[in-house]
């Protein structure tokens, strides 16, 4: 995922390289707290407002990014925020459990940059997690156009969910 290599990935390549060309950004690390806390409000202001609906999924996976935020440095977690212009776009968490895998646990743009999470994802496994043999990215949750964003990766497996509940 570093390279993104081969003609299926062909189109990552291309969101990456329009991106690039179109808008001027920085990278930075999730390293200091008011960076975490400008993520955590786009996540809750920005990005909700692009998704309409806010179901309970969505209320969870909230409460869960900020509790990440608040118990970072015990979790161990990385990070990076990608800004064009000095404002924010995009920033990924994600941890790295082993030589051979990492997860992503959360990944939220600005759909408004095209090709912001093309760049997000390969900027974010290039930086910190280009040693580990296999990265599985954030949950789908049933969601179609993060099922297909996940599919157009080309994985190598996709694992079942099963959530269980109490009678």
């Amino acid at each position: 995922m570093t390279k993104l290599s081969g003609r299926k990935l062909q189109a990552k390549r291309n969101h990456i390289s329009q991106f690039e060309r179109t808008y001027t950004y920085t990278v930075r690390s999730l390293s200091k707290p008011e960076m975490r806390e400008e993520c955590y409000e786009m996540a809750s202001t920005r990005w909700l407002e692009c998704h309409g609906a806010i179901d309970q999924d969505i209320i969870n996976e909230l409460r869960a990014l900020r509790r990440t935020f608040d118990n970072w440095d015990e979790l161990g977690f990385v990070g990076m925020l990608v800004c064009v212009d000095n404002e924010l776009t995009a920033f990924t968490v994600g941890e790295i459990i082993d030589e051979r895998l990492a997860i992503v646990h959360f990944e939220k743009g600005d759909t408004s940059y095209h090709g912001v999470y093309s760049v997000i994802n390969q900027l974010f496994v290039s930086e910190f997690l280009r040693d580990v043999q296999y990265v599985n990215r954030q949950e789908d949750a049933g969601v179609d156009g993060l099922r297909k964003a996940k599919l157009s990766y080309q994985p190598d497996l996709m694992v079942r969910k099963y959530r269980i509940t109490k009678p």
